[in-house]
């Protein structure tokens, strides 16, 4: 009879455990997939109004160099996603039928935080979005981008004006190529 209850007792005790581990695990997901900030992210992001977008230098997925200052005079959303990352690839298709559409005058750069680049290189083969001169990918292997500009969840978007001023940022999933976002992005590249 007591080892009855005792097997009892620690079945109880292992269950409450796993169900606070489980609880936790979901609200960690939900952080890093519904684009909430956490506390510091703020003070960061008001840095980047007041002081600008840093001149970051990094090479693309191909080597070719890339610099912020070598989308003046476009209209850049800077991206932040990953291939794992549920609400990102829903979003993913909107961004390459946004710049289709725009013909040029909106320029993605889409900084990866995918574990490995062969995952990464065959999610873009998978949406044919490889070689397209208005979508440039960067592996951030190591988060350091994504760490220069406070960003702890995913997507995350920035988007700057033609002279490169950070005009809004996006936390989330959204429909990049709907009526209301097309029209916005026609008024800003003007």
């Amino acid at each position: 009879m007591y080892k009855v209850k005792a097997s009892w007792k620690a079945f109880l005790v292992t269950l409450i455990v796993l169900a606070f581990l489980g609880l936790g695990w979901l609200r960690y997901k939900n952080f890093l997939t519904k684009g909430q900030s956490p506390p510091g992210a703020i003070k960061v992001l008001d840095q980047l109004e007041e002081k600008g977008i840093p001149d970051l230098h990094f090479k693309d997925i191909y080597q070719n160099p890339l610099s912020i200052k070598d989308f003046k005079g476009k209209v850049l959303i800077i991206n932040f996603w990953a291939s794992w990352c549920e609400p990102c690839v829903q979003e993913f298709p909107s961004m390459l039928d946004l710049i289709h559409k725009m013909s040029g005058k909106v320029q993605i750069l889409a900084i990866s935080a995918d574990y490995n680049k062969e995952d990464l290189l065959l999610f873009l083969k998978a949406f044919k979005a490889e070689n397209n001169p208005y979508f440039h990918v960067v592996w951030d292997k190591d988060q350091k981008i994504a760490k220069q500009f406070g960003t702890t969840a995913l997507p995350e978007s920035y988007i700057l004006d033609r002279q490169g001023k950070l005009i809004k940022k996006v936390s989330g999933a959204e429909n990049w190529s709907s009526p209301d976002a097309i029209s916005y992005f026609e008024r800003l590249s003007q």
